[in-house]
């Protein structure tokens, strides 16, 4: 039996989500599928959330993992970094945010 191979680069034993997200360059694909004849990208399929990028210095990615992870130790299987983020959305408090941000080297003025 042989090994899984990664869907972005071919190497096997290592999945996308792991290795290839930054830096690995993507195998070419057989240009057969486009984002306009692909169902994933149809305009015709509600769903009930959005896909977005953002930006995040590397500590603070490293503190979001953090969480993560102490989740999934807790027994919290299902923890991603959506799921944290949507629980910091949820529970925020404006006041405190502004207070936070005012500390932020980038926001002073």
């Amino acid at each position: 039996m042989s090994a899984r191979r990664c869907r972005r680069c071919g190497e096997p034993g290592h999945y996308a989500k792991s290795c290839c997200a930054v830096g690995v360059p993507r195998r070419p694909t057989s240009g057969k599928r486009t984002a306009k004849s692909s169902p994933r990208f149809s305009d015709k399929i509600a769903r009930p959330f959005f896909i977005i990028a953002i930006s995040l210095y590397e500590d603070n990615l490293r503190a979001l993992n953090a969480l993560v992870k102490a989740l999934k130790g807790r027994g919290f299987t299902h923890a991603s970094r959506s799921s944290v983020i949507r629980a910091g959305i949820a529970g925020l408090d404006v006041e405190a945010a502004l207070e936070a941000l005012r500390k932020l080297p980038e926001f002073t003025r």
